[in-house]
């Protein structure tokens, strides 16, 4: 169905319904499941038949009318955008809730208490097909509110097409990165910067 949403945007809702209302009914299974460790984790299973465009974000949690905020923006810009036959979000909007991370560049570090943070992270992303028309423009509308509301993108995602992000990841996360920096520095692993790419030399200002 990929290339078909991505050629055909005005059939994402009848896809969306059929698609959720078989996940209802017909597939989620009644008895339980075993899967190996790394697909019980994260579910891999036929992904590299769906190539897919994925911005996530991460956010401190605080509480649930945090959480509601969040889907909101997403709901609303969907809302939105359909109104002019656009449909750039067509697979789905995803959350996780999850403890904080040690990892000085997780955008879970955000919820470390070394950080001032809840010790909890919410997580939410948005995902669309590949080649799916005015998705950057869509993933910038929801992160310049989604960076109001506090949240930083998942790095290893998309994010770098947002306007002020490197700035606004700067200010959310000036102690983890200082931190990474200085012992970057220390460990004289990478003097020469061999294993830095573009992306993160300016998000580490190097």
């Amino acid at each position: 169905m990929s290339p078909t949403l991505a050629e055909n945007p005005s059939i994402t809702p009848l896809f969306s319904w059929s698609s959720f209302t078989m996940l209802k009914n017909l597939i989620y299974p009644t008895d339980p499941i075993h899967q190996e460790l790394p697909n019980a984790v994260h579910f891999r299973q036929h992904i590299r038949m769906a190539p897919m465009y994925d911005m996530e974000f991460a956010f401190d949690l605080k509480n649930y009318q945090q959480v509601k905020k969040i889907i909101e923006v997403v709901v609303l810009k969907v809302q939105r955008h359909k109104e002019k036959g656009e449909y750039p979000l067509n697979i789905a909007l995803e959350m996780r809730m999850m403890g904080y991370s040690d990892a000085l560049l997780c955008p879970a570090s955000i919820g470390n208490p070394a950080y001032n943070g809840s010790r909890h992270v919410l997580y939410v992303e948005v995902i669309s097909v590949v080649r799916t028309d005015e998705w950057e423009q869509f993933c910038q509308e929801v992160a310049l509110e989604w960076m109001k509301l506090d949240g930083v993108p998942h790095l290893a995602k998309q994010w770098d097409f947002i306007p002020g992000i490197n700035k606004h990841i700067n200010e959310r996360m000036k102690g983890q990165i200082d931190e990474f920096k200085e012992q970057l520095k220390k460990s004289e692993c990478d003097p020469d910067g061999m294993f830095l790419n573009e992306t993160l030399k300016k998000l580490l200002q190097l």
